[in-house]
């Protein structure tokens, strides 16, 4: 396998298309026919609980027969797993499994440090109070995010939100492997098609089958990587097909895909009105709210998750689940700088809370924000969002901070980096030296960036 590069991949100008998916092509007749009436019938998620531990955070074993140390990105170590917590019902011991190295960036640029896993039971299970069984699960490191929170808050406002059909489950977790404490972790979903995560229909007739797919610029650097078969490119943006995969993702199936996303992108592009019959209006906006106000560095290039669901008239492309905020919310000093934009793009205000990020970085949502009928139903879910969400996800953010602040604090004595550079912080980062500092820098960031796009762009 050779290693990834980290190029940045401009995209190249996109090209007018059409294809023949069916499907009324009647403009709307008001913002109210798809604004309100779509975001005022969505079904908020269920209450999160805040305190689902009483004392810390729960803790997994993960034991290797000494091999710890030598785990490889991309090669399965068989393992056996263990989890303890407050919650008996929860606790199980010595389950079969295997353990991996995952990531990108956060795998090839920290193999001297604190690495993140991916684990995979013989059998599926459900962790931590998941609704869920899986055999699939992620261990994520955040170790250049010294809140150790973008990633686990992002996703929580997801659920606050509650339009899109799915949102990553996430526990904080002491992980330990062969008995090392490796530090504090976020246990959270692979994002794949199953019961509890993307729940999607097959069919061997395309226009019935679900489609799970990702924005991703990096998949033809992957040499297991066969475009038309594991991913394509839909005007000279790659889409790497997630659901249907294998044997499931037929010549027909990969045609139909590609013909539709042509049909989508061109619509955007040319401004056509016709395209809020294509698009599930409400996560579109919702992704859109959550990803321009923690300012993503990748928003145009990677992780950006999307799934065609319905059948007939009700067939409609939807935006998520959200996935990657580690480089977020002014944590990479590089956002903005000459060769790290979509197009040429100019930022003035690079990683700081002020500055239109996604509406410029993301092509998609650039075009989108200039129909009146996508930049009304922002403004309109952005004040309901900014009277009861956001204020729940800072309350949250520092309340789940504030109740495990010990638990936090641990991962800094195996990990001492507070006061010290990890890539890519920037300077404000890297003068924090507490970690209390550190969650006051995001929340101060995600306020200070509310502030700023009302008074400049959302209004």
């Amino acid at each position: 396998m050779k290693k990834l590069q980290f190029l940045v991949v401009l995209a190249g100008l996109l090209l007018l298309a059409a294809c023949g998916q069916t499907a009324a092509d009647e403009p709307p007749t008001s913002i109210a026919d798809i604004a309100g009436n779509v975001l005022a019938t969505t079904t908020p998620a269920p209450p999160v609980e805040v305190d689902v531990f009483e004392h810390s955070f729960p803790v997994v074993r993960i034991e290797t027969g000494g091999l710890g140390g030598q785990i490889e990105r991309n090669t399965w170590t068989d393992a056996e797993i263990t989890v303890t917590s407050d919650v008996a019902g929860y606790n199980f011991e010595d389950a079969a499994g295997r353990i991996r190295g995952r990531g990108n960036s956060t795998w090839w640029l920290f193999l001297d440090s604190k690495l993140p896993y991916r684990i995979r039971f013989d059998v599926a299970q459900p962790m931590l109070g998941s609704e869920h069984a899986a055999r699939d699960w992620n261990f994520i490191a955040s170790q250049s995010d010294k809140s150790l929170m973008r990633h686990y808050s992002a996703y929580h406002f997801s659920r606050l939100m509650g339009t899109m059909y799915y949102s990553p489950f996430a526990r904080f977790v002491h992980l330990y492997l062969d008995d090392n404490y490796m530090g504090v972790y976020m246990l959270t979903d692979q994002i794949e098609q199953g019961p509890g995560r993307v729940e999607l229909d097959h069919s061997e007739n395309p226009a019935e089958t679900g489609f799970l797919i990702e924005l991703n610029m990096r998949v033809a650097e992957d040499e297991d990587a066969v475009e038309n078969e594991d991913f394509i490119e839909v005007n000279g943006l790659l889409h790497e097909f997630r659901f249907p995969s294998g044997n499931l993702m037929t010549p027909a199936h990969i045609d139909y895909i590609t013909d539709f996303l042509t049909h989508i992108d061109t619509m955007i592009m040319t401004e056509d009105e016709n395209i809020f019959n294509y698009i599930d209006l409400a996560s579109f906006v919702d992704f859109y709210i959550i990803r321009e106000l923690y300012k993503c560095q990748d928003v145009g290039r990677f992780s950006v998750f999307m799934q065609l669901r319905g059948v007939g008239d009700d067939r409609r492309l939807e935006m998520g689940p959200v996935w990657d905020f580690d480089l977020s919310a002014g944590n990479a000093y590089y956002q903005g700088q000459p060769g790290h934009s979509l197009d040429g793009i100019t930022h003035p205000y690079g990683y700081r809370p002020e500055g239109v990020w996604t509406a410029e970085e993301n092509r998609w949502y650039r075009y989108l924000m200039r129909q009146p009928i996508f930049f009304d139903a922002v403004l309109e879910r952005w004040a309901e969002v900014r009277e009861n969400q956001f204020p729940a996800l800072i309350d949250h953010i520092n309340h789940t901070a504030q109740t495990y602040q010990q638990d936090f604090e641990r991962n800094f004595m195996v990990w001492p980096i507070l006061g010290q550079y990890v890539w890519p912080n920037p300077p404000e980062v890297v003068q924090i030296a507490t970690f209390m500092g550190q969650v006051d820098y995001l929340t101060n960031f995600l306020t200070t960036r509310a502030t700023w796009l009302e008074e400049n762009f959302w209004r």
